[in-house]
């Protein structure tokens, strides 16, 4: 399949400087020197020191990787080569050694010639190995962010993500391999065998495309073992094994075979979601299709273009869909890469699913918000409203294709609210949709203001980085006011305690990555 771009469709209108509530966190924004912007590389809050004090890591696109303190100083960077950064940063002890390691995937359509891969390094920033997919088509590299947990039930963790050179890895934690997916003959130049099954071993699941989703991991059948639940994108060939759109495959994390699988007749770049949506005791995967077999550019010959409808999905834990589900996306709006987020925002006692999408054939993207009932049915949706320009009647409606939203509550009124980037600015919804950050030239009394100096299309993080017993809102984007735009964190102090729970509070909900929804958590060092 062609490999898509990543469309974070950058927007430069005129910035301009206001006095901001919440403030900025002391030593914040800070522009990193010798750097490139941020795309699509979202924060990672995590104490890697020990010292029990976080510390911010972060992706640019130009391949490098930076730790800062807490204060706004360097800890350390390292260049994992010239492939751009658009993936969050994985960070947990994954060999039992009682230091966290750090985890960084490489690749992108913006440096498309470059060779990205998975890179390993220590708490320092020392490296301890790599790993390098193989190529499809004109691009080699990792988009996805990597996911941690135990496969195997070893007391190491392992690695799983899936890359563009059509293969799913679950890695141990010096690289080797635990088991990888079945690759296509057009890879391999083999066919596959004649008793080939990928749901028995010796076999696993077939991958035949590229991969933009991020892994979840989570126990799926309550089984004691660990499933990887992944988005592909598919494509018929001579196996007549897959369609020409998309599937979710739940695969047995210890030996790589499929417990079930749903195709769709879309990719699917969006990264699951995992929780009990329903409230049956069970585990349920909630995702949304992406934007490739309905546009000339993106869709592969010999069949091209087919009609596709735009849909965010619900599965219970045997693949079957929810009530209610799947949702049929409001007319001319579709989801890219954008993944949902899952808390119950009403207090209703049910979940809530929010994801924002954008609307086709705008240029640039106009954005919509969506919240959904745990029933499917559409609670609100809403049109980020932001200045374009100092004209306070001129407005854009942006929604990053490349950024999800994220839940916590951000205004200290101890209801959970929903943020999500949009042109220079974050966005905030209350829990009925209402925006409660600017939206006029004069910032009212009531309203927050977070504003930064580059398009903003990494979705942030929430966490209370200087231990002061309230949280802290971070983002990495850049600096327009430079050239070359570094990368620039940056950090706005909120009055919200942090005794208050985060159930959604970073892109895939904690430095693992597992896109697991989590009761009651209280996002204090990296969701451990």
């Amino acid at each position: 399949m062609t490999l898509k771009n990543s469309a974070l469709a950058s927007i430069f209108f005129i910035s301009g400087s206001y006095a901001q509530n919440p403030p900025t966190q002391t030593g914040f924004p800070v522009d990193i020197p010798n750097s490139n912007f941020v795309r699509a590389g979202s924060t990672t809050v995590i104490d890697i020191t020990g010292d029990d004090q976080l510390e911010i890591l972060v992706g640019d696109s130009q391949g490098k990787v930076y730790a800062y303190r807490s204060n706004g100083t360097e800890l350390w960077r390292y260049n994992t080569g010239s492939a751009a950064i658009e993936s969050k940063i994985a960070v947990a002890d994954i060999n039992s050694d009682g230091n966290k390691e750090i985890i960084i995937s490489s690749g992108s359509t913006f440096t498309p010639s470059n060779i990205g891969k998975l890179t390993v390094l220590n708490n320092t920033g020392g490296l301890i190995c790599t790993h390098t997919p193989p190529v499809f088509g004109a691009t080699t590299g990792i988009y996805a962010s990597p996911t941690i947990g135990n496969l195997d039930n070893d007391p190491e963790l392992e690695i799983v993500f899936g890359d563009w050179g059509a293969k799913i890895s679950a890695l141990n934690h010096d690289c080797s391999i635990l088991w990888q997916s079945q690759s296509p003959p057009a890879v391999t130049g083999n066919q596959l065998p004649n008793d080939y099954d990928e749901g028995n071993v010796p076999y696993t699941v077939y991958v035949n495309d590229t991969i933009w989703s991020s892994a979840s991991i989570a126990d799926m059948n309550n089984d004691g073992q660990m499933d990887v639940i992944i988005g592909i994108d598919t494509h018929i060939d001579d196996n007549n094994l897959t369609i020409d759109g998309g599937r979710i495959a739940v695969i047995n994390g210890n030996n790589g075979t499929v417990q079930f699988s749903v195709d769709t007749d879309e990719v699917i770049w969006s990264s699951p979601a995992i929780a009990d949506l329903d409230n049956d005791g069970s585990l349920d995967i909630i995702v949304g299709t992406g934007y490739c077999w309905q546009s000339a550019p993106c869709a592969p010959p010999p069949n091209g273009v087919h009609p596709v409808i735009n849909k965010l999905y619900a599965w219970d834990n045997t693949g079957q869909n929810l009530p209610g589900w799947p949702i049929t996306l409001e007319n001319g709006y579709a989801i890219y890469a954008n993944s949902p987020a899952i808390a119950d925002i009403d207090g209703d006692g049910f979940l809530e699913v929010v994801i924002n999408a954008f609307k086709e054939n705008t240029s640039p993207f106009e954005g919509k918000v969506f919240a959904f009932e745990h029933t499917g049915a559409l609670k609100w949706g809403t049109i980020p409203q932001v200045l374009a320009t100092l004209n306070p009647t001129s407005y854009v409606h942006y929604a990053a294709n490349s950024a999800s939203p994220i839940i916590a509550d951000v205004n200290g009124d101890d209801e959970l609210d929903i943020i999500v980037p949009s042109n220079w600015e974050l966005i905030a919804y209350d829990k009925n949709g209402n925006q409660f950050t600017r939206v006029g030239e004069t910032q009212q009394a009531q309203e927050l203001l977070f504003s930064g100096a580059y398009p903003a299309t990494a979705t942030p993080t929430i966490a209370d980085i200087d231990s002061d017993g309230d949280y802290e809102i971070i983002m990495a984007s850049g600096n327009a006011a430079f050239a070359p735009v570094p990368a620039t964190i940056y950090v706005w102090d909120l009055v919200t305690s942090s005794s208050s729970p985060v159930p959604w509070g970073s892109f895939r909900n904690g430095a693992n990555n597992t896109g697991s929804f989590i009761e009651n958590l209280i996002f204090q060092s990296g969701f451990e």
